[in-house]
C-alpha cells in the first residue's frame, strides 16, 4: 500500500498540533508512490481536519487567517 511521505507526514502533524480547522493543499498523490495529503480529508482530528484542494478551500466563506477575537 501507499505510505504518507515524511514531509507530508510533518505538514499533517503541524497541522493537528496547532489545531488547524482546515489545510489547503495541491497534494493528491496522483502519479505518485505516497498517499496524497488530500485523501486523508477528514480522518484525523477532533474536530476532523478538512484536507481541501485550492479550488475547494475559494467556496469557503471565510478562514479566519490573522484576527483576533479581541
Amino acid at each position: 500500500g501507499k505510505a504518507l511521505s515524511p514531509i507530508d507526514s510533518i505538514i499533517l502533524a503541524t497541522a493537528l498540533k496547532n489545531n488547524a480547522e482546515v489545510l489547503v493543499t495541491h497534494d493528491d498523490g496522483i502519479g505518485s508512490r505516497n498517499i496524497g495529503l488530500l485523501e486523508l480529508n477528514e480522518r484525523f482530528g477532533s474536530p476532523k481536519l478538512k484536507i481541501l484542494s485550492p479550488d475547494s478551500a475559494e467556496r469557503i466563506p471565510e478562514l479566519p487567517f490573522g484576527k483576533s477575537d479581541d
